[in-house]
């Protein structure tokens, strides 16, 4: 069975002299085994039209055979008006005869046609929407397909609601876009909406294959090779079927503790005035996993207002394996209002990925941001981290161990800093082998044991790497500790605040006399733990402690 692929330069296999960019019939092919042949005929700047003219239509009619497959996605040409590209335009009337033309043709030699409508453009209006880019074009293919009775892959539309998925900011790691200096082939930088990086390339090709499964297509039994389930299907989740635990959320903590404190209040997600945001960035992706393709995100609140300000990365607790990024954001918008950059940063859990994984991906968020901070406002040499609970020990793990090589992993950005300036560490254990803190009958399923791939016993050398107390020097950066009545959840903190007195390295230290573990999630010790958290940086920004 032969498989030919018919359109423009958003499904061609690309020169190498155009790399990184990558039309999704390239990833596409991949996915078949090997009693079928992938036959890529389109080509840039084609149009129905030209390609008919060009004589490249011809030569695949009369070699096609029974059971052969035609796939054909055509539009960006065909209606391109513009002077430099009047060679191409094809008018609507005249691209539905030749969209017809091909599927009679192809059926003719008892093959199967299959049309897909023009994969959109990348644009979106000032609210944040995809736009639609080829709206009477795909028309003209809906219209056709339904005439002609043709399965139609509907890729203006996926594609655009794939955009959406990824936001504004992360649907750029689709496409073609680079600043200057950052890609031998355009040294000058690119901002090119149209075509697709190797990594959107996938995505797309992922689509068509999902697509191909709605319409149920006899050619799904020769898919040997598929990653269809990592397409995105919501907004910021780029991968399905990846492990979840949703124990750790704030309406469940709040359903739990009401009964003990009444007046507990949970803090609303709402953006205040003064500050705008950015949400589901993607600030790596992860290339093929276990779950699929794979991307990570962060949310960016900053002030309207003009200027360079501190940022400050904020990690969700969960013991490591539940909770995400949406947690911190209250907290974010109302640090924002005070004159911060802040940045929830999602990472892969335990579920997903062991020690040290998720330090990688926050280092790696660090150096996005630092990479990224004049397109967002932020002072590069001002970057703080801060985390609660299980975030709050990767808070000050990560603050502890900058420009320690073994911790920063390869996810991106590797010739920037990920060091911070400073760490603000919320009820997080600074000391995995503290008295209050090791347990040596603990279960396997318990949560450091999870995250940490095993027991103290079986991983002695894990324990003591992960536990940030032991990486502290006279080097360290300031420290802001808020903690809960509950002393477990700061274990090791008592010792490493004796070494930051004896170095003389400035810290603060605060406790709420309250036995609630997430105490920041609930006014009134939101107000008060945001307080402490800006008086903290601003000492820590202008060095006046």
């Amino acid at each position: 069975m032969t498989i030919y692929l018919i359109g423009d330069s958003t499904v061609c296999t690309q020169p190498v002299s155009q790399a990184p960019v990558t039309g999704w019939g390239t990833p596409f092919a991949v996915f078949f085994d090997s009693t079928v042949v992938v036959e890529n005929h389109a080509r840039g700047g084609r149009s129905t039209r030209t390609f008919i003219s060009e004589n490249r239509w011809r030569p695949i009619a009369d070699a096609l055979k029974t059971g052969d497959y035609v796939f054909m996605q055509f539009g960006h040409n065909d209606e391109a008006k513009e002077e430099q590209y009047k060679a191409r335009y094809t008018s609507p009337d005249d691209y539905r005869k030749n969209l017809i033309r091909f599927i009679r043709e192809t059926r003719a030699k008892n093959a199967h046609p299959v049309l897909v409508t023009p994969v959109s453009r990348r644009k979106f209006n000032e609210e944040g929407v995809a736009q639609e880019t080829h709206i009477e074009y795909s028309k003209v293919v809906g219209e056709v397909a339904a005439e002609c009775q043709v399965p139609m892959v509907d890729l203006d539309t996926r594609s655009r609601e794939l955009y959406q998925s990824f936001g504004v900011e992360g649907s750029k790691s689709l496409f073609n876009m680079s600043e200057p200096g950052q890609n031998p082939q355009f040294p000058l930088g690119v901002n090119d909406g149209t075509h697709f990086s190797e990594y959107g390339a996938r995505l797309l090709a992922e689509l068509v294959l999902d697509e191909m499964k709605r319409l149920k297509l006899s050619l799904l039994k020769k898919v040997a090779f598929s990653l269809a389930m990592s397409v995105p299907v919501s907004k910021g989740q780029n991968a399905r079927n990846i492990p979840k635990d949703t124990s750790y959320n704030v309406g469940r903590v709040y359903t739990q503790i009401k009964k003990e404190f009444p007046y507990a209040i949970p803090v609303k997600d709402e953006l205040p005035s003064g500050v705008t945001e950015q949400r589901n960035i993607v600030y790596t992706t992860l290339g093929l996993t276990p779950f699929g393709n794979r991307s990570l995100h962060l949310d960016i609140f900053k002030p309207v207002r003009k200027g360079k300000f501190p940022a400050l990365l904020m990690i969700h607790g969960g013991g490591w394996r539940s909770g995400d990024k949406s947690m911190q954001v209250p907290m974010a918008q109302l640090l924002a209002a005070k004159g911060f950059v802040t940045i929830p940063v999602e990472y892969q859990l335990s579920l997903e990925a062991k020690y040290p994984a998720a330090v990688h991906n926050i280092k790696a968020a660090i150096r996005w941001v630092r990479a990224n901070a004049s397109r967002y406002d932020i002072d590069p040499d001002r970057i703080s981290i801060s985390g609660c609970s299980a975030g709050g020990q990767l808070a000050s793990l990560v603050g502890m161990t900058n420009d320690i090589e073994i911790f920063e992993g390869t996810m991106g950005n590797n010739q920037v800093s990920s060091a911070v300036n400073a760490i603000i560490d919320i009820d997080g254990a600074i000391n995995f082998m503290a008295p209050s803190s090791l347990n040596l009958s603990r279960k396997e399923d318990s949560p450091d044991v999870a995250w940490l791939g095993g027991s103290f016993l079986e991983k002695p050398a894990i324990w003591k790497e992960a536990s940030a107390g032991y990486w502290a020097t006279e080097k360290t950066v300031p420290v802001l500790f808020l903690n809960s009545g509950h002393s477990r959840f700061h274990a090791g903190q008592d010792e490493l605040v004796g070494q930051l007195n004896e170095w003389g390295i400035y810290h603060e230290v605060h406790r709420f006399n309250v036995k609630l573990h997430p105490f920041w999630l609930f006014h009134p010790w939101a107000d008060e733990s945001v307080q402490y958290m800006a008086d903290f940086l601003v000492k820590v920004s202008k060095k006046i402690y």
